[in-house]
């Protein structure tokens, strides 16, 4: 809590749920405005691409260069998974191609910031007030 003058608090914990508010209502819109809800679900359902929630530091297995690897879906995977589909694909998902998106670093790292919510909470794509 930060003592302001005349008598005035602020909480940095309301200011942390303010941001983490604030990001899941971007990371929302830019997750259906970017048309990434067509293949992916925030529900653990299989729509056509692997379902998203809970994905944050879990394990993954993708083919890169027809080479399996194990790797851990940290913040760093995640943009390069969003920027780079190519790169590597989840395994399973080899015949799957996710789209080349043409969208800013900056909206990608609001992507990220969005999963690592969600994957971290009960949060979903429920529409926040």
């Amino acid at each position: 809590m930060v003592l302001l003058g005349s008598g005035w608090t602020y909480s940095c914990s309301n200011r942390q749920e303010k941001n983490r508010s604030e990001l899941l209502r971007t990371g929302d819109r830019l997750f259906h405005q970017n048309a990434c809800i067509t293949c992916h679900s925030l529900d653990g359902k299989e729509v056509y691409g692997p379902p998203l929630d809970g994905l944050y530091m879990k394990e993954v297995e993708v083919v890169r260069q027809g080479e399996t690897l194990t790797l851990t879906a940290d913040r760093s995977y995640l943009k390069r998974a969003i920027a780079d589909p190519r790169y590597e694909e989840v395994k399973g998902y080899e015949s799957k191609d996710m789209p080349e998106v043409h969208i800013s670093d900056e909206d990608i790292d609001l992507l990220v910031e969005y999963l690592m919510i969600i994957s971290d909470s009960s949060e979903t794509q429920a529409p926040l007030p």
